[in-house]
């Protein structure tokens, strides 16, 4: 199984959970993951590439979405991010 290892992308999940009002039980009935599988994967950036496709469709997002996304938010263009929302 291919695993990615790309920082920033449990920080992206997180923020998608926090932007659609989700917790991880929401995220998990959503993906099949387990609550504390998916809390792992948010404090870390190893992630399995079939269970980033997985939580990438539950966010109605292409797998190719999710890593632009990932990509375009460095640690602290998503940190921006975070800290414009929380204003709005």
């Amino acid at each position: 199984m291919a695993v990615t290892e790309r920082a920033g992308d449990g920080l992206v999940i997180h923020v998608l959970r926090w932007q659609r009002g989700w917790n991880l039980r929401d995220l998990e009935e959503k993906t099949g993951i387990p609550e504390a599988t998916l809390s792992r994967y948010e404090r870390r950036s190893t992630i399995p590439s079939g269970r980033l496709r997985m939580i990438a469709t539950a966010f109605g997002l292409t797998l190719g979405e999710f890593d632009a996304l990932a990509q375009r938010y460095s640690a602290t263009g998503l940190f921006l991010n975070v800290l414009a929302m929380s204003a709005a």
